[in-house]
């Protein structure tokens, strides 16, 4: 006996080789309409696909997209913080009858002895005083300031008889009276408690 093997033949590049076995697919499903009543026609025949089911959503979206402070794509907002300059603004003090205060007593053009502007002063201030505690303020500085100038301009009348002193005194006392009601209403606007300098203060 001999111990020679046979050969092994090569294999056949030109041999139809057997389809590999691949994932398997999902069969179709063949869905027949049923014919209306009274006909014979079968119906056409249509290819459903296959059933898939969907994925649970991961923990990691978080709520439903329709929920509050959510975005469709599952990441959330956070809620917007108030700014600086909002967070001031709610909290200064309502300034327009502060501001009116002050404005008010230039309704006599700066001219103490007509009364308008300290009449229509004083009656704002007691109409505001109870309700508003920063026109309370400006309503009572606007008045000690105007009350001071009255005085100072019924003095100068007797002075302008005697010596003529009182003759500068009436001319420049109109245009500083305006000038500093416009200041102490722009400190007004501003928020601030600011007082008249160099006067008596009589009410308040």
């Amino acid at each position: 006996m001999s111990n020679e093997q046979p050969d092994q033949v090569p294999p056949n590049p030109f041999e139809q080789q057997p389809p590999a076995q691949g994932p398997s697919t999902p069969p179709k499903v063949e869905v027949h309409a049923e014919p209306a009543r009274g006909t014979t026609d079968p119906g056409r025949v249509y290819d459903a696909p296959p059933f898939q089911r969907q994925a649970p959503p991961s923990p990691a979206g978080g709520s439903s997209a329709g929920s509050y402070g959510s975005s469709p794509g599952g990441s959330s907002t956070p809620p917007r913080e108030p700014s600086s300059s909002s967070a001031a603004a709610a909290g200064a003090p309502a300034v327009g009858w502060a501001v009116a205060c002050h404005l008010i007593g230039m309704a006599d053009l700066g001219v103490n002895i007509l009364l308008a502007g300290l009449i229509f002063t004083a009656a704002l201030w007691l109409l505001r005083r109870g309700d508003d505690a920063f026109a309370d303020f400006h309503g009572a500085e606007s008045l000690n300031l105007q009350l001071n100038l009255l005085f100072w301009q019924v003095a100068a009348v007797p002075l302008i008889l005697c010596c003529l002193v009182g003759l500068p005194m009436l001319i420049i006392s109109p245009f500083l009276k305006i000038g500093l009601l416009l200041y102490g209403a722009y400190r007004a606007s501003r928020g601030d408690r600011w007082r008249y300098p160099f006067i008596l203060r009589i009410v308040g």
